[in-house]
């Protein structure tokens, strides 16, 4: 149900002015949405705080220019390739949602900048292992 920008509006209100600099990737909050409009009016509200413009089945032969694209992990096991040819396009790829250690295991040997988890804790803990 489109909300003519009420949601993202609403949603930058309630954020402090300035909450981040520097890469998307160490972003400790991103604005993370299916919908193309909803990135680019968030960018353009809050260009301090990235956004990532989720895919599933989209191709990715004719992706808009936003700066962080986000397939999710299940696309990932399905086509791994993906990641080189969203880095060849100039896009930084943070994967959704990933939970298992297998998961991760998969997004760091693929490169990815950023993972989207619902075990953030479990998450970070796997990293240290692997780094």
């Amino acid at each position: 149900m489109p909300s003519g920008g009420a949601i993202e509006h609403a949603l930058a209100d309630l954020l402090p002015p300035v909450l981040f600099a520097g890469s998307a990737a160490f972003a400790p909050f991103r604005l993370m949405s299916f919908s193309l409009i909803a990135v680019q009016r968030w960018s353009k509200l809050r260009p301090d705080i990235p956004a990532v413009y989720l895919i599933d089945h989209r191709p990715i032969t004719a992706l808009p220019k936003v700066p962080v694209i986000g397939p999710g992990i299940a696309r990932l096991r399905r086509e791994p390739e993906i990641v080189k040819r969203l880095h060849d396009q100039g896009y930084e790829v943070h994967v959704w949602t990933v939970d298992e250690e297998e998961d991760v295991e998969l997004c760091v040997n693929l490169g990815v900048e950023a993972i989207i988890s619902n075990k953030p804790r479990e998450v970070r803990a796997l990293l240290g292992e692997i780094n």
